[in-house]
């Protein structure tokens, strides 16, 4: 997950001054798409808090699942006891 996010925090940072630039980048007519540096700029935001909150919390939940001991399941009563 954190490599995804890295990946794609340098995709938006390498579109940033393009979008920056040239301000007909990021815009798709048929479906009426457009990105901006604003949008880009939360983005980052965005990437930064998953980073930083996101990922690490998720994991937590994961460790604390992983310790926490599975219940056994009753013994199955068989027709004949």
């Amino acid at each position: 997950m954190r490599t995804i996010l890295e990946e794609e925090k340098a995709n938006v940072e390498a579109a940033l001054p393009l979008v920056t630039e040239d301000s007909r980048l990021g815009w798709e007519p048929s479906m009426e798409y457009m990105t901006d540096p604003e949008h880009l700029q939360w983005k980052l935001q965005l990437l930064q808090e998953t980073r930083d909150n996101g990922i690490p919390a998720f994991e937590k939940q994961l460790l604390q699942k992983q310790k926490t001991p599975r219940r056994q399941a009753p013994p199955a009563e068989l027709p004949w006891d």
